[in-house]
């Protein structure tokens, strides 16, 4: 039970390091099926899975926010056969995939964690047959320096989101800002929560049911509101099932 309030609070975390709010921004009402929601749900899934095993990023060699928030006002405006296209560019942009230790592809223990996100969607109906293979070049991740990362292992064992970065100056009415506090807690659920396979709801089919609640916002009230509600149900499964959690 107080290991899974911990990492609710830590995602919490993740996402609030904004700081300040200016109020702007239109409200938009859309349906989870809608197509700008689901280009949206795709990004959200390719960014978030080459965030966490891209060398790039791991070494610390690109800004995983400022990739994200380029891309955001690109893919919502697409047409549906336009984002494969669009996702396999960027992702080309992001250089060679090189981890700097070729010697060793043996993953620490607690690296295999990353293993119980869903990552079916990783195919060629979904993806096209570029940017599949393009994600199908991550890992092994060799034991490599995490000072940099997206996330780190405090002693080798829990994960250590500090590396994120702090928006000293933040819009809560801008699109792109919004979508990137959203993506971050889903991706840092999916990928390092260790309760997923005993929820009652499927993780991966709230992303596209709170991608237009994040939309809808104009504010900071509505931004955390939305954060809140969406981890609401970590919270219920700790509540749920204190015995097997704690």
């Amino acid at each position: 039970m107080k290991k899974i309030a911990r990492l609710v609070a830590v995602l919490l975390c993740i996402c609030m390091l904004f700081t300040s709010c200016a109020p702007a921004g239109t409200t938009e009402k859309l349906s989870a099926d809608s197509p700008k929601v689901q280009n949206l749900e795709k990004l959200c899934k390719v960014w978030g899975y080459t965030k966490y095993n891209h060398s790039a990023f791991l070494l610390g060699q690109k800004d995983w926010d400022k990739e994200l928030k380029k891309l955001i006002p690109v893919v919502s405006e697409a047409k549906e056969e336009e984002v494969n296209n669009i996702l396999h560019e960027w992702f080309v942009s992001l250089g060679e995939i090189d981890y700097g230790n070729s010697e060793s592809i043996t993953l620490p223990p607690d690296e295999k964690r990353i293993e119980q996100a869903d990552t079916s969607w990783i195919r060629e109906d979904y993806l096209g047959a570029e940017l599949t293979e393009d994600l199908s070049q991550l890992g092994p991740i060799p034991n490599i320096d995490r000072s940099k990362s997206p996330v780190k292992f405090n002693q080798g064992k829990y994960p250590d989101f500090s590396n994120e970065a702090t928006h000293m100056i933040f819009n809560y009415g801008n699109m792109s800002n919004r979508l990137l506090g959203l993506f971050r807690v889903w991706n840092a659920v999916e990928y390092y929560f260790p309760y997923l396979d005993i929820m009652d709801e499927d993780w991966g089919e709230l992303l596209a049911e709170y991608i237009p609640k994040m939309l809808e916002g104009r504010d900071q009230k509505t931004f955390e509101l939305t954060i809140a509600e969406l981890t609401a149900h970590l919270q219920s499964l700790a509540s749920d099932s204190p015995q097997r959690l704690s």
